[in-house]
């Protein structure tokens, strides 16, 4: 189990006062072939089902994140 932050009241650790980077945009032309095959189709549905799956986790992460930074800076 990763070690708790210690949050005490005087201060919050720098990791929940950083500013949260924005997450990165797709670039223009990004893509993949079309798959052919039933097997590079059953692949591709594999992978779009996790990017789904990623991207919700890392934009619940990323709203945490915001959240704690909000009421760190709130404190100062």
């Amino acid at each position: 189990m990763p070690a708790r932050p210690n949050l005490s009241p005087e201060r919050c650790p720098g990791e929940a006062t950083a500013a949260v980077p924005a997450t990165p945009r797709v670039p223009d032309g990004a893509g993949f072939p079309l798959p052919v095959t039933p097997e590079e189709r059953a692949a591709v549905a594999k992978y779009g089902a996790w990017l789904t799956a990623e991207g919700a986790d890392n934009a619940e992460k990323t709203r945490r994140l915001v959240a704690v930074k909000a009421w760190c800076d709130a404190r100062k």
